[in-house]
């Protein structure tokens, strides 16, 4: 609103509700500050600046806090599971939950939010993978599921002399590393040493079996 210039009904309540909409969150793009293997949480800056109104009517960019303990979202069911070695500088997006998760993550039974807060900062869950244009894995093939590190992946069709995994094989790995017992770094050592046993310590593609 400019100055001196007295806003009717409509106008007020318009900018009550996007005062309000500045501090209901959805998802945000995040940078890793910091990771913590034992806690599976991670310290983020959101990527994304919220603008406020000045009294004039001009725009300020805000940049949101950075935020602490927010919890990892891994892959995991079936009693199988998939890690990645997050590193400061990765990024990914934050999730936010429409009601805090603090009561339902120390139970991980159906419960009252412990407060009030509707899509709070304090409900986000980190998701890693979401990156800039500039980090995309380029030439990705639509084949196949490609495991291995990005300035390693190999990519492109399947084709003779490409090193793979077949679903079998993967299967074993990831039943090697569960009767393993854990989770733990026993999961691990049980699951490359069926790999290596199987196929050598190379970057590999995953693929259907053939029938």
């Amino acid at each position: 609103m400019g100055e001196g210039i007295t806003p009717d009904l409509s106008e007020v309540i318009l900018a009550a509700i996007d005062s309000r909409l500045l501090d209901v969150h959805t998802m945000i793009p995040c940078k890793v500050e910091a990771f913590s293997t034992a806690a599976q949480t991670v310290d983020v800056l959101p990527q994304i600046k919220r603008l406020l109104e000045k009294a004039d009517g001009s725009l300020e960019p805000e940049a949101l806090p950075k935020l602490g303990n927010i919890p990892v979202a891994f892959p995991q069911a079936g009693g199988n599971f998939l890690t990645l070695p997050i590193a400061k500088g990765d990024y990914g997006m934050l999730v936010i939950s429409e009601a805090s998760l603090d009561q339902w993550r120390n139970t991980g039974a159906p419960a009252v939010p412990g407060d009030n807060r509707r899509h709070s900062l304090a409900g986000a869950v980190f998701y890693p993978g979401l990156v800039p244009a500039a980090g995309k894995i380029d030439g990705i093939p639509d084949d196949a599921v490609v495991l291995g590190a990005v300035d390693e992946v190999r990519l492109g069709s399947v084709s003779a002399g490409d090193e793979v995994i077949t679903a079998s094989v993967l299967a074993a790995v990831l039943q090697a590393g569960v009767a393993a017992g854990g989770p733990g770094a026993a999961n691990f050592t049980a699951a490359d040493t069926s790999l290596t046993t199987q196929l050598g310590a190379k970057t590999f593609r995953v693929k259907a079996d053939t029938p």
